[in-house]
């Protein structure tokens, strides 16, 4: 799982990046310089309380994440039920509905 999910975020990552560095050009790029791709610095971490003051969830956002919101609370019941199953029963929604949006996306662009 590791391996496979380092693949996703790597290819994720990059199409991100070109993608808003397009639609955001020079505040995207002082962003990236200040800001880890994956595994927080010391310094992201000291500005943690300032992001979260400025954190704000959105329908968009919560279904462009559905995936994860689906995910987490699967794997946890797959983990107490012992049973793979419970997971992929749980977490197909957020699959499916992820698969949308990001279809769509990608037919926009």
């Amino acid at each position: 799982m590791p391996v496979l999910f380092w693949i996703h975020y790597a290819r994720l990552i990059r199409y991100e990046e070109a993608s808003l560095g397009g639609r955001f050009s020079a505040g995207f790029a002082a962003y990236t310089k200040s800001t880890p791709r994956l595994i927080p610095s010391a310094s992201s971490i000291c500005r943690l309380p300032t992001a979260i003051r400025d954190l704000r969830l959105t329908p968009e956002g919560t279904r462009h994440n559905a995936l994860y919101v689906f995910f987490i609370p699967g794997f946890v019941a797959a983990a107490v039920t012992d049973s793979f199953i419970v997971a992929v029963l749980i977490g197909i929604p957020g699959v499916i509905d992820w698969a949308i949006v990001h279809t769509r996306l990608g037919v926009r662009i």
